[in-house]
């Protein structure tokens, strides 16, 4: 027992010491990596910079490695402007004090500082992306430029064994590069210990099972070591097994296990060092990088119709003033939006969910906006980096901050809630998405914006109209096409002890056809429609259906 432990905390001592060498102190040693288990990759100062899958660093006929230059860049925190009538890229630090590195298309010359240098190749445009060459940018920068055929990461393969599939994309998934430490550190196995009293039941029907095998660096196709883990979810306890001896260890590990199998290949093991210091500053420790988001920030002003990210960032942006940061003051601006998977769960308060994001909103590298997300379920499971609450940090609900802010809607504000309802579901019958946005509450669409998304996503910009019967949706697509046809409408008020002028319920029967069967069966429906006075400028709105 005492040797196993010994191999994980040597296995521990290694990771962190790989890891220490940052991209951003003093000078660096690029590596490129031409390896026959991974490709052509390149390490800077040990951690491997993140290419997306459509602009791979290549080797060109001169012999050169072509690197996309904005990949290399963001490695070292560098700005990088493209000038489309030159045909110019130009590389800089975000401060006046730094170099200045140019590089032409089809030029055999870079220039760093207006002095010309010569070069042995060219940059160039591959499928739509700047490529340059990496020796000559490397020595521009100061660092050192070494090949190599050695890997420098080993595979780590996990499986899942146990039926529950939950969200996940795959069962079993092979991952490498800058995320192996996540595995030994303190919610992996640097949490386990020697397990004391009677061995559980691990066969449980609460139990999910998951198996993780390290490959050997020195001989990739040798196993180093195999952990079986086994969470109990009932309990909430997690369970390792290693040459058949039993440990306990923290429950943040299998929820990282489940979360790679839900990833799949999309997870980027590449982490902004600026983002992870800045959100451990807030006690929040990042494993991987779930996706990157690139969209125009919103004006945080007057809400006309209801739009998906509109109420997103006005409701996300009041958490990142809880510690200092304000999205509204970049409206209008291309944001790129980092989506992290945290070992940390979500706080109690939001408990059964455990899943924590990460959202970090940054304009031209620079931090704007921050906040801690759960994902898919309802989007207020969320708070700011303090742990805090939308409610607590405004002392309002949702509701109430919206109200005024809300425009004036002519057509619908002066109605009875008996007419809202009628008009509701003749939209739905007649495909009329705009019309049934009306009579919904907004704060009830607001609410279904993140159910059963992905967590590669922020949030989900189909309407989420009651009663279409459409759970999940693929790009492009309305709920609202789901319903076939309503007919036979009736409506009655219902006595609810909740009712007074801004609240009322109803009974609603009716007969409704759907293209596809899904939650809720064709034909007559009985459901109990709650309704809420919204604002003065807006009238009465559908809150939800129930029974």
């Amino acid at each position: 027992m005492k040797k196993i432990i010994t191999v994980i905390l040597s296995l521990i001592t290694l990771m962190v010491a790989s890891a220490t060498v940052s991209a951003y102190d003093g000078k660096q040693v690029i590596v490129v990596r031409n390896t026959e288990k991974h490709g052509l990759y390149i390490t800077v100062g040990g951690t491997k910079i993140y290419c997306d899958k459509t602009e791979l660093p290549f080797i060109d006929g001169n012999n050169r490695t072509q690197v996309p230059v904005r990949a290399i860049s963001n490695a070292f925190g560098k700005k990088v402007i493209w000038h489309e009538s030159a045909k110019v890229v130009t590389i800089s630090t975000y401060d006046t004090d730094g170099d200045t590195i140019e590089f032409a298309i089809g030029s055999d010359e870079m220039i760093k500082n207006g002095e010309k240098i010569k070069m042995d190749t060219k940059a160039q445009i591959v499928d739509g992306h700047t490529y340059i060459p990496l020796r000559y940018l490397g020595e521009a920068l100061n660092c050192d430029v070494e090949y190599t055929e050695a890997d420098r990461f080993a595979d780590i393969i996990v499986t899942r064994t146990s039926d529950f599939a939950g969200f996940n994309q795959t069962d079993s998934i092979t991952v490498w590069g800058n995320i192996e430490s996540v595995f030994h550190e303190g919610g992996g196995l640097g949490s386990i210990r020697p397990f004391e009293g009677e061995e559980p039941d691990l066969n449980g029907t609460m139990i999910r099972k998951y198996n993780v095998v390290f490959m050997s660096q020195e001989k990739p196709n040798e196993k180093y070591m195999e952990v079986d883990v086994y969470w109990d979810t009932l309990y909430n306890k997690t369970y390792a097994k290693i040459d058949n001896v039993l440990y306990s260890a923290n429950e943040s590990f299998p929820r990282f296990l489940d979360s790679l199998l839900e990833a799949g290949e999309d997870a980027i093991y590449v982490i902004d060092e600026t983002d992870r210091i800045f959100l451990l500053k807030h006690g929040w420790n990042i494993n991987y990088k779930i996706s990157s988001i690139t969209e125009t920030l919103p004006r945080f002003g007057e809400l006309g119709e209801f739009s998906a990210k509109d109420f997103y960032y006005l409701y996300n942006n009041e958490l990142s003033k809880d510690i200092g940061l304000d999205m509204s003051l970049y409206a209008g601006k291309d944001v790129t939006v980092e989506l992290y998977h945290l070992r940390e769960r979500m706080p109690e308060k939001f408990g059964p969910i455990d899943t924590a994001r990460g959202i970090i909103v940054k304009f031209e590298n620079q931090i704007i906006g921050a906040y801690i997300s759960s994902g898919r379920h309802q989007v207020e499971i969320a708070c700011s980096l303090a742990g805090k609450d939308f409610k607590e940090i405004t002392q309002k609900t949702f509701d109430e901050h919206i109200a005024p802010l809300l425009k004036e809607e002519i057509s619908v504000k002066t109605k009875a809630p008996e007419d809202i309802i009628k008009l509701y579901f003749k939209a739905l019958s007649e495909k009329d998405e705009e019309t049934a946005a009306l009579c919904i509450s907004k704060t009830s669409m607001f609410s279904g914006l993140t159910a059963n998304i992905l967590n590669t996503e922020l949030y989900n910009d189909s309407l989420n109209l009651p009663l279409t019967n459409k759970t999940f949706i693929e790009d492009g697509e309305r709920r609202i096409d789901n319903v076939k046809s309503v007919s036979n409408l009736e409506i009655k008020p219902f006595d609810d002890e909740r009712n007074d002028d801004t609240h009322k319920s109803f009974v609603v029967t009716l007969d409704i056809e759907y293209e596809k069967e899904e939650t809720i069966s064709n034909g007559n429906q009985y459901w109990i429609c709650d309704m809420v006075y919204e604002s003065e400028n807006t009238g009465w709105k559908i809150v939800g259906f129930g029974h």
